[in-house]
């Protein structure tokens, strides 16, 4: 069966990590994404099918098979010319990594993208949606590490650049994640918060999968 035809959606669980709507669906989803992998003779479209399979795995909290499929991915689009997508997963990667506790790591990943898109003026959208990416990887790394203010100061810049290019379902996916974060930080400090957990999300580089399983 194609991937597409499984629910691979996730939710942000209360430690703020992605996680499957369906942990069933979304493993049944990996098996075919990698089943059809193994049967592309393509190297940057097998890279692709790595990436979402990788993803997918980070949501699963199957980090190191995350960590592996990433890196493999990387490599594989990284030496076939396609050097916008071996970015993206190689802040993927790196987000997977968060997980795995390496912080300083990922953070430098994090942080050099960040640095090279605000040098580039006028601002190139190719590398101000790495940077959002990198933000939100840097939320992540300080939501992890119990620095809920810089994780918050991370996601909201991160989700006004989406505003800006008019992605309005990232802002407030973005918003969401913040309200959480304050309510579980105001949790630990005793006040009360009555913020909503946000909804159901598909992963933009996930999002082409029911298509492309189609061809």
């Amino acid at each position: 069966m194609a991937a597409g035809q499984f629910n691979l959606g996730h939710k942000i669980g209360a430690d703020l990590r992605e996680v499957a709507e369906d942990t069933a669906e979304m493993k049944m989803g990996v098996a075919a994404l990698m089943i059809k992998s193994e049967k592309e003779e393509d190297p940057g479209k097998r890279g692709l099918l790595l990436a979402k399979a990788g993803i997918l795995n980070c949501y699963l909290g199957h980090f190191d098979l995350s960590e592996t499929l990433l890196s493999e991915s990387f490599k594989l689009l990284k030496d076939n010319d396609k050097k916008a997508e071996a970015y993206e997963v190689r802040i993927r990667l790196s987000i997977t990594q968060v997980y795995k506790g390496k912080y300083e790591e990922s953070e430098k990943i994090f942080n050099d993208i960040i640095e090279k898109a605000n040098a580039k003026q006028p601002p190139e959208p190719g590398l101000s949606k790495l940077k959002e990416l990198a933000l939100i990887g840097l939320g992540k790394s300080k939501f992890e590490q119990n620095m809920t203010p810089a994780g918050i100061r991370s996601y909201k810049e991160a989700g006004e650049l989406k505003l800006d290019r008019g992605d309005s379902a990232g802002f407030s996916k973005c918003n969401e994640i913040i309200a959480m974060a304050k309510k579980k930080m105001a949790e630990v400090t005793g006040a009360v918060s009555t913020e909503s957990q946000p909804d159901n999300y598909i992963d933009p580089l996930l999002a082409g999968t029911a298509d492309e399983d189609q061809e």
